[in-house]
């Protein structure tokens, strides 16, 4: 490299002042947006690189007359950005940790290497770190400018992939629990038709509840111990989304239960709603309107739509909850297993019908 008071045009001698004024000037004479789809772009960036690294040796006391301007510093660093360039990352990073600096251009060095791994909170900090030790070099100002609007364009990015995660676990709760409602109301006819009275239709409804909680649970359990899965509170957040209909559902049933003179739930489109949306506990509501009627309170029945509503939050939390334990090795229980697996199922057969 050639000597830097010569790259910058200014007398050896010359003052801070007079040094960054003539750094501006070039910077902003070779600065490559000037020189867009233009032959000389290339040239223009090597010369604002010999001028930063001009810049970088006068701001940073690393000028000697007996060594002219080949120094220890300026070779490493021209030596790592010729490294960079050839996307030689490993050997790069190498050459700046055996040879530690405490100046702007070993931190900002740094930081490109660690944004080209990318490790975008480390690289960061380095460029910060760039930037704070010499405000005025405009390749720090500038770098570190462009890296915040990217790390906030991630973050973003990161935001929106989280939350439609959290909105498409919300909906497949959902789902699970439509296709439950939708094949007990195909088969509703068969069950008022096997099960008639009000004790059976209780103690059917009792083990169906029972089902649907430990088909929530193994649900929860198993999106918890995915390799992708959502944390437990994003976890949690999702359950509470799938909920809701349910829960503003039992809000406006339980603003209009009433019974009529003989004791008999009245009809309204909030009560039909609900019941058709928790179709599988049926037999628990019929038990409940029984004893509503015979006490003539609508207590019962109130208590036992949010009991029943409280079905799929708590076992799918609760699901979840474990999942997260078991995949953190903080407990492990056991696989229930109600169908028998096929036999090649777990393992792969060729054509021989051998493993491999």
């Amino acid at each position: 490299m050639r000597d830097p008071y010569e790259v910058l045009g200014v007398q050896k001698g010359a003052s801070k002042e007079e040094i960054k004024r003539a750094y501006f000037e070039l910077v902003k004479k070779y600065h490559p947006d000037k020189f867009k789809d233009n032959p000389l772009r290339e040239l223009a960036e090597e010369k604002l690189k010999e001028i930063n690294e001009a810049y970088n040796i006068l701001t940073n006391n690393q000028y000697s007359n007996n060594k002219y301007s080949t120094y220890e510093e300026t070779s490493l660093y021209h030596q790592v950005r010729e490294l960079i360039m050839q996307d030689n990352i490993s050997q790069a990073e190498i050459l700046l940790n055996q040879n530690p600096r405490n100046d702007a251009e070993w931190f900002y060095l740094m930081g490109i290497i660690y944004q080209k791994r990318g490790w975008i909170n480390q690289a960061y900090r380095y460029f910060i770190e760039a930037y704070n030790r010499d405000p005025g070099n405009y390749e720090y100002r500038r770098s570190k400018e462009q890296f915040e609007i990217s790390l906030r364009n991630y973050k973003w990015s990161a935001y929106k992939m989280k939350a439609k995660k959290i909105f498409l676990y919300s909906l497949h709760i959902l789902k699970n629990h439509f296709l439950t409602t939708v094949i007990f109301l195909a088969f509703m006819y068969l069950y008022f038709s096997l099960f008639r009275g009000i004790t059976s239709q209780l103690i059917s409804g009792i083990v169906i509840c029972l089902l649907y909680l430990y088909g929530n649970f193994s649900s929860g359990r198993f999106h918890a111990k995915k390799r992708d899965a959502l944390s437990f509170l994003e976890g949690v957040l999702a359950v509470a989304i799938a909920s809701l209909p349910t829960i503003i559902l039992t809000i406006l049933a339980t603003n209009y239960v009433s019974l009529n003179d003989k004791g008999f739930l009245n009809s309204h489109w909030a009560n039909v709603a609900f019941r058709l949306w928790n179709s599988p506990f049926i037999g628990v509501y019929s038990y409940a309107d029984e004893i509503a009627k015979a006490e003539h309170s609508v207590n019962v029945i109130i208590i036992t739509y949010w009991i029943t509503t409280l079905f799929l939050p708590v076992s799918s939390w609760t699901g979840y909850l474990i999942g997260v334990l078991e995949k953190k090795e903080l407990i492990k229980l056991p696989e229930y297993i109600f169908l028998p697996k096929k036999k090649g199922q777990n393992k792969k057969q060729g054509k021989t019908g051998k493993s491999y």
